[in-house]
């Protein structure tokens, strides 16, 4: 799934070397389905789907928050990125379950380094 850098997966290699010692979590996706016939205006369903993933959990350090962007018990996930199926990428408004907690990733929260060796997660 990873980028090559300099003829180098290094996606897989974190995945290699990291993966397996941390906590499993699932991204959750929403797939936003059809209109319900007979009532337009109520928009499309959407049926959530799972994707399991490793990755950890911290918050924020006080020095972090700001109140307005990072609030007081915001999380960053990190997500290792092959360990992700191909093609699934974390993104605002989806959601983490992780440590028996379900978080969304809000808006402007994820970042990726160059080679899509993991997604950090802005999470509330």
């Amino acid at each position: 799934m990873g980028i090559k850098l300099f003829g180098i997966d290094i996606a897989k290699i974190i995945k290699d070397e990291m993966a397996n010692g941390l906590p499993e979590m699932i991204l959750i996706k929403d797939t936003v389905g059809a209109r319900t016939p007979g009532s337009l205006s109520a928009g499309q369903s959407k049926t959530p789907v799972n994707h399991t993933c490793n990755g950890f959990t911290e918050t924020y350090k006080e020095d972090e928050i700001d109140g307005t962007t990072i609030k007081k018990g915001d999380h960053k996930i990190m997500i290792i990125g092959d360990t992700l199926d191909s093609g699934i990428v974390p993104a605002p408004g989806d959601r983490i379950t992780t440590e028996s907690q379900t978080f969304t990733i809000q808006e402007k929260g994820v970042e990726r380094d160059p080679a899509a060796a993991t997604y950090l997660c802005h999470s509330r």
